[in-house]
């Protein structure tokens, strides 16, 4: 008997364990998956609000966002950038403050730079820097100044992504400074005819590397993305958009949709912070369902030698199998998929047949 009364509590003990496990990814998004074969990384200068909410819209596939108010942070903090920051952060995505360095040959001083870094983070709490226009010999001038901005973002509060950009290959030695380099920013020809990799970047993950290539034409676009994984990037932007414009970042390439779509399929699991969750209240209401379950049965089982439950003075015992079934919805963004997740926790069956209980159940409205 006190077995099986045990046993009546595993509706409640279940919901219980469902919600522990289940809370952070119920009320917040997940990080997004770092085990990505490839992820798209977008050198985003739009003042479009639409192209933004396009970006942000496309995580998981979506991973980096640079942020460039004013070529660098600007006089002061931009209520509007830090706003589509926020909602880009909101979604996993990893928003990093773009300082140019030019070439470390003397004319952004090293505490200028710094300068840039503090406000970024000030203005915009950003996760990470993008030290564009870098040095990619490793003469020790050039490396000490990396160096020293290396440890000065690492030393900032919160995340502290540190990519740097020479856009071609570059020594190993700014392997060791920084968490993503940028072997390749150029257009779709040199990217076919001209690439030359350095042999020992194949030494390290391919999340290390990143390759931006521009003027690709639609039907291109799939096969530059192949490529870029097999010379070992696991991050990568392909634009249409190339140097006979004046930027080829103020706006997202006319294929966008589909080059996201592209990285998502390269990858065998859907990132958790593409699902969105129904609201906990739904859980909870399962919750104290299995609450009323339990007790129920856990009413029976005391009863069960006495007098037991009685309805207009009929004895009715719960002899029904009970069972509680756990759902949860989850919706994809990414896919456009909505799927459901059932557990369902059984209770004891009686031989003898009476008068069947009142039921209790939840409903999502």
């Amino acid at each position: 008997m006190r077995r099986r009364m045990l046993l009546g509590f595993l509706p409640l003990l279940l919901a219980i364990a469902l919600l522990a496990t289940s809370q952070s990814i119920l009320f917040f998004n997940a990080p997004a998956n770092r085990d990505m074969k490839v992820r798209i990384g977008i050198p985003l200068n739009a003042d479009d609000p639409s192209d933004w909410n396009q970006a942000i819209g496309e995580s998981p596939a979506v991973g980096i966002i640079v942020l460039n108010p004013s070529n660098g942070p600007g006089d002061s903090r931009n209520p509007e950038y830090a706003s589509r920051s926020q909602q880009a952060q909101a979604r996993g995505i990893r928003i990093l403050g773009y300082v140019h360095t030019s070439y470390a040959n003397g004319t952004v001083k090293l505490e200028t730079a710094k300068t840039w870094i503090d406000e970024y983070y000030d203005w915009y709490h950003v996760d990470g820097i993008l030290l564009d226009e870098a040095n990619a010999t490793c003469r020790q001038s050039a490396f000490g100044y990396y160096q020293s901005l290396y440890q000065h973002i690492k030393a900032e509060p919160g995340l502290a992504l540190v990519v740097l950009n020479p856009g071609n290959p570059t020594g190993e030695c700014y392997a060791a400074i920084s968490d993503v380099i940028v072997t390749f920013e150029n257009d779709y020809a040199n990217y076919e005819d001209n690439y030359a990799g350095a042999n020992w970047t194949f030494m390290y993950p391919s999340s290390h590397f990143f390759h931006i290539v521009l003027n690709v034409p639609p039907d291109r676009m799939h096969d530059v993305i192949s490529q870029a994984i097999s010379r070992g990037a696991g991050w990568v932007y392909v634009t249409d958009l190339g140097e006979q414009t004046k930027n080829p970042y103020v706006t997202l390439p006319s294929y966008f949709d589909s080059e996201a779509e592209d990285v998502l399929l390269r990858n065998p699991t859907l990132p958790s912070s593409s699902l969105n969750y129904v609201p906990g209240v739904l859980l909870l209401g399962v919750v104290a369902a299995a609450v009323l379950a339990s007790g129920a049965i856990f009413m029976q089982e005391r009863r069960e030698g006495g007098s037991g439950l009685t309805r207009k003075g009929t004895r009715c015992r719960l002899h029904q199998k009970p069972a509680m079934t756990f759902f949860i919805i989850l919706f994809s963004s990414a896919s456009k998929t909505i799927r459901f997740v059932f557990v369902t926790a059984s209770g004891l069956t009686e031989r003898e047949s009476m008068p069947s209980p009142t039921r209790y159940s939840a409903s999502s409205g």
